[in-house]
């Protein structure tokens, strides 16, 4: 395993070896699982997270990926097509405020203080990549991962602390979440997934062609 764990502005090196076989104790380590479908799927011209992919919806996927680690599981979304799931479903307290007004919602009603935050067009996420990610909240308030120098804040670990700063970076419509993470410095632990098994994981389906993109993965 090569994942780099990294400190805004204190690098160092942490190599995983054989952690396959990781279990989270959710009873020692609360964790809930957010699952963000708020988005307006312009690009896909329908509610992304209710396309289905050989025979499941994508949604569902995120979820079987979530209940892996932890029972706990809320969804935000401002429809009511995902009640479905059997899980809480909260609306944005700031519509159209993109991905960071969905994580401040889904920070609000939280009942544990970390949380697996989850895009509903994510369907190759799995139970391994999330609980690598809560392998690093030590120290932290924030765990992101990164593959190929790029961020990955919708597949991620946040800790309920941090929403008075978001609620902060809303009112101040700062909505970039890169330029969002950067403010929290040192509390955040970037873990870099190039060219591990779990690089995959962060596929997102914005269109149909990269949804007959998946199709074929599966039906391969």
């Amino acid at each position: 395993m090569n994942f780099v764990k990294i400190l805004y502005s204190k690098p160092y090196f942490c190599y995983f070896g054989e952690t396959i076989g990781f279990r989270v104790n959710t009873k020692a380590f609360p964790v809930t699982g957010i699952i963000l479908a708020g988005g307006k799927s312009s690009r896909m011209g329908t509610e992304k997270g209710l396309l289905s992919i050989n025979g499941k919806k994508m949604v569902e996927r995120v979820a079987e990926a979530i209940s892996a680690i932890t029972d706990q599981c809320i969804i935000v979304s401002n429809t009511a097509d995902y009640q479905f799931l059997n899980r809480p479903v909260y609306p944005d307290v700031y519509p159209d405020t993109g991905p960071l007004g969905g994580i401040y919602t889904g920070l609000l009603h939280t009942q544990t203080d970390w949380n697996l935050v989850v895009a509903c067009d994510m369907p190759l996420v799995t139970g391994v990549l999330l609980e690598k990610i809560l392998q690093h909240t030590a120290g932290a308030l924030l765990v992101v991962p990164r593959v190929n120098g790029q961020i990955q804040p919708l597949c991620a670990g946040y800790h309920r602390g941090i929403r008075e700063k978001l609620h902060h970076c809303i009112l101040e419509q700062t909505f970039t979440m890169q330029q969002v993470i950067r403010q929290f410095g040192d509390a955040v632990c970037i873990v870099d997934c190039s060219g591990t098994q779990e690089e995959k994981n962060f596929v997102n389906i914005n269109t149909p062609a990269e949804l007959e993109q998946i199709k074929q993965h599966y039906e391969n």
